[in-house]
């Protein structure tokens, strides 16, 4: 999702100045009309299997208008991820199921779009500026 794209380097940003403060958990919550949203998906969560789910999520995040399978493999392969375990498991059952878990989870906390944000109980919608999201912070007393 373009806008995904556009809050991930103001994502970035903020937990390099205020991580201290804030903690960054991601789940996916890939969307019908993104045909590669799902399989992205799936293949972050490959490579969290072996422990590169930040430095992957960069890369498709980086380069997301190339998104589709051979993005999959050589970003795998720039990470040097053993790159049989990583098939294996982005295909996999488990991959699938963790998807969905976190699917369903946005869907019980009332997430209708991508991105947003979850700050202390406070869905934040869309890509707030990094002053909007600090005044944010300092309202909510971190």
């Amino acid at each position: 999702c373009s806008f995904c794209g556009q809050a991930h380097p103001l994502l970035k940003q903020l937990i390099t100045e205020h991580g201290d403060q804030v903690q960054l958990v991601y789940k996916h919550y890939p969307l019908a009309q993104h045909p590669e949203a799902r399989p992205a998906a799936r293949a972050s969560w490959a490579a969290q299997q072996q422990g590169k789910f930040w430095e992957y999520q960069d890369e498709l995040f980086n380069k997301q208008r190339f998104l589709g399978e051979d993005l999959f493999v050589s970003t795998a392969e720039k990470l040097e991820l053993d790159l049989d375990q990583f098939n294996e498991d982005r295909r996999s059952r488990a991959a699938r199921q963790a998807v969905n878990e976190d699917l369903q989870l946005g869907r019980r906390l009332g997430v209708s779009s991508t991105p947003t944000l979850l700050v202390n109980g406070t869905l934040i919608r869309g890509v707030p500026a990094l002053e909007d999201f600090e005044t944010f912070l300092a309202q909510v007393g971190h």
